[in-house]
């Protein structure tokens, strides 16, 4: 449930932030520097220096997709978390401790 609340919560941020930067989209939420820049600005000793900045798009949205279809693959429990992956070893009679 607190992943489902925190990944609408950042989709209501991006959407937000898409009102007055249409490449929010690509935005890594969890960088303090695209973060800062998107709010503030860059800043250096009290002076605006630059109210625009490039960061680097290090994958595309097709190849994260990609990658999360590989990993599920590899692994169906990724998208899991441990108190779901408690529930279904449950259901499945299998043991959810190493005891």
């Amino acid at each position: 449930a607190a992943r489902q609340e925190r990944q609408r919560m950042e989709n209501m941020f991006i959407e937000w932030a898409a009102q007055y930067c249409s490449d929010t989209k690509h935005i890594n939420i969890a960088s303090s520097a695209q973060m800062q820049q998107l709010l503030f600005g860059e800043w250096e000793d009290f002076q605006l220096i630059n109210r625009e900045r490039s960061f680097k798009l290090e994958k595309s949205p097709e190849e994260v997709a990609l990658e999360q279809q590989q990993a599920l693959l590899l692994n169906p429990y990724a998208n899991h978390g441990a108190g779901e992956l408690k529930a279904l070893l449950k259901e499945r009679g299998m043991p959810t401790t190493g005891k």
